[in-house]
């Protein structure tokens, strides 16, 4: 049986409910596995210091990360990093 298939079984379709997709949640999913060594271990150091945080740094980190990204890309540049550390 194929995980598609289980996913259309009478049972699960009775007793679970998936919540749907979200595109943008798998796009950001997929672009992880072309992350170099580097980018992958900060990802996963902030991803274990969030999973710890409470709501109120993570609203602070937040607010953080969007006044350096000037450009407001999601991704902060060496220029903003740089600019960020003057």
């Amino acid at each position: 049986m194929t995980a598609k298939q289980a996913l259309e079984h009478p049972w699960i379709k009775k007793h679970i409910s998936l919540p749907p997709l979200n595109e943008q949640i798998i796009r950001r999913f997929l672009t992880v596995k072309h992350l170099n060594d580097f980018q992958h271990l900060c990802m996963l150091i902030l991803c274990e210091l969030l999973s710890v945080a409470d709501h109120e740094f993570v609203t602070e980190a937040k607010e953080q990360f969007m006044a350096v990204n000037s450009s407001m890309s999601g991704e902060i540049s060496f220029t903003e990093f740089d600019q960020a550390m003057k």
